[in-house]
């Protein structure tokens, strides 16, 4: 057996489209609250006045800056050298996509693999004798050392489902 390594990282453009988006309805909505002078109806339901409407903008516009904070501290602290081995022994993988945790969890601990389709991603659950380590295919380089990988934990673990 040899051992695999797979780059592990946040995708640099979904970061800038994140920044982007958020950023600018953090502008817009800031420059509507700044500048509001009349009410807001929300689907004929909710009727807010003047100056629930500008509450209403700011803390959507707190929100959006709140986002963009996060895409900064996750370009910031998702370093590039992030990886994820596949030893003889064992996988070495950090416990989460920002968690500076290393976890080494011998195949023998893992009592299971699965696949979970979430919206365009496709999630890698291994359950072993601590918890459960999730392996997001979008902080992968591709759809391929995703299959990849799962392959080669399912041959080493003997487990029977295929993806």
């Amino acid at each position: 057996m040899e051992t695999k390594i797979y780059r592990y990282t946040f995708s640099k453009w979904r970061t800038v489209i994140g920044l982007l988006i958020f950023g600018g309805a953090t502008f817009f909505m800031a420059k509507d609250a700044l500048t509001n002078d009349r009410g807001l109806t929300i689907n004929n339901i909710i009727e807010l006045s003047a100056n629930g409407a500008t509450i209403f903008y700011w803390v959507v516009a707190l929100i959006c800056f709140l986002v963009v904070l996060m895409f900064l501290l996750i370009a910031v602290f998702s370093s590039n050298n992030r990886v994820i081995t596949l030893t003889e022994q064992a996988i070495i993988a950090p416990k989460s996509g920002i968690s500076k945790k290393i976890l080494t969890i011998p195949y023998i601990d893992i009592t299971e693999l699965k696949t979970q389709q979430v919206g365009s991603n496709r999630l890698l659950t291994i359950t072993h004798s601590e918890e459960n380590l999730i392996i997001p295919q979008s902080m992968l380089p591709n759809k391929a050392a995703f299959k990849e990988m799962y392959e080669l934990l399912r041959e080493r673990t003997n487990q029977p489902t295929a993806i």
